[in-house]
């Protein structure tokens, strides 16, 4: 349910906004910090970096677009799809069945494309936190079972562990924003254990894990393209895993960074998210160049 609504929501924010989507991007990239201000502002819009990074292949392989400028929307597409994470963390459920109603009755009574888009989007995001409840309630029988809190806070021991499961389970559903709705969802019912810095170390490797996992999508989009849209999809997938690496060796002091963000364990988690993507951003748009002639190096 939770990705069925995310889904909604995403496609028919897709619709709503239409073509000019395509011409915002193409207008707005004219260097790499326009570039990634367009990828932030155009995922947190239609709520999925897959469909951005998806639309930035095309364009490079169209060559309406240069490597350069798609490495700055890649850069703010992850940002903007941690938006999610942020409205998740809100704890909208109480809201959720209202919001269902007139989404529907919308979907009923719309005459226009655009206004059934409209309650099928509100529909979605009902769906999103319903099934956030969902995905919740069965796992609290399973907060005091030994051997699944053991499972998750090794993952603060045994990072890659983390890092790993966060990238199976984005692979498998296809979804970066899935992944921490499952993760939010889990450390919210007590799943990673009592310890409330314990468990926010072993939820972010899976965040971590979860970035490089939402590869796949663009590199998918890249087979049978020209080398420029390989080289783009690459860029994502090399971003993502130097982000990874750079942050997972100082895990304790960024979860202690983290903690300091909100009294709130999923927050928390929503906070690490964005604050992740921000930090590979900084570490990266002043290295757009450097970062293309590895990429040209790579794949010449």
């Amino acid at each position: 349910m939770f990705v069925y609504g995310m889904n909604m929501m995403s496609a028919n924010l897709q619709v709503i906004a239409g073509n000019s989507l395509k011409t915002i991007i193409s207008a707005l990239t004219k260097n790499s910090f326009l570039a990634m201000l367009t990828g932030v502002i155009i995922t947190a819009i239609i709520q999925s970096s897959s469909a951005t990074t998806v639309m930035v292949v095309g364009f490079v392989n169209a060559g309406l677009m240069t490597l350069g400028q798609a490495i700055g929307v890649v850069l703010g597409a992850n940002v903007g799809t941690t938006v999610t994470a942020q409205l998740i963390a809100f704890k909208l459920t109480d809201m959720a069945w209202p919001i269902l109603a007139i989404g529907s009755a919308l979907i009923f009574i719309a005459k226009s494309k655009n206004n059934r888009a409209v309650g099928e989007v509100l529909v979605g995001f009902a769906l999103l936190f319903l099934g956030m409840k969902f995905m919740g309630e069965p796992l609290l029988q399973y907060k005091d079972h030994e051997v699944f809190k053991q499972i998750f806070i090794s993952f603060s021991e045994y990072r890659f562990l983390g890092v790993l499961a966060g990238l199976l389970v984005t692979l498998f559903v296809q979804s970066s924003s899935a992944t921490v709705g499952l993760t939010m969802s889990l450390i919210g019912s007590g799943a990673f254990g009592a310890d409330p810095f314990l468990a926010l170390m072993s939820a972010i490797p899976i965040i971590m894990g979860d970035n490089i996992g939402t590869c796949i999508t663009a590199i998918l989009a890249s087979i049978g393209t020209n080398r420029n849209a390989r080289r783009a999809a690459l860029a994502h997938l090399s971003l993502n895993t130097c982000g990874t690496v750079l942050i997972l060796p100082f895990l304790e002091p960024y979860c202690r960074f983290i903690a300091l963000t909100s009294d709130d364990l999923m927050r928390q988690v929503a906070n690490a998210h964005s604050i992740f993507n921000i930090l590979i951003v900084c570490v990266f748009l002043p290295l757009t160049d450097q970062l293309k002639k590895l990429i040209l190096f790579i794949i010449p």
